[in-house]
């Protein structure tokens, strides 16, 4: 089975890093007391592993510190630094 997300005119496939990126969008926008917030952050958890593995954080990292922790994923350090 194929699950797609609609969000705006443009089609994600579920599972895709399109649709992990589609859901942190939608998480910015909610109040921290929105109705289904928790079930968007479950549902980016869930890509998290999958993102890792695509290197998504080796090459991104969040402009936002409360979204990243609302997710759980730990900010990168720059290695240099």
């Amino acid at each position: 089975m194929v699950v797609f997300v609609c969000r705006r005119v443009i089609t994600i496939r579920k599972g895709t890093m399109g649709a992990f990126l589609a859901h942190l969008r939608i998480l910015s926008g909610m109040p921290s007391v929105a109705p289904g917030r928790e079930a968007v952050i479950e549902q980016l958890r869930q890509g998290i592993p999958t993102m890792r593995e695509n290197g998504l954080f080796e090459l991104f990292t969040f402009r936002s510190p409360e979204l990243a922790e609302a997710i759980g994923v730990e900010l990168s350090r720059d290695p240099s630094g």
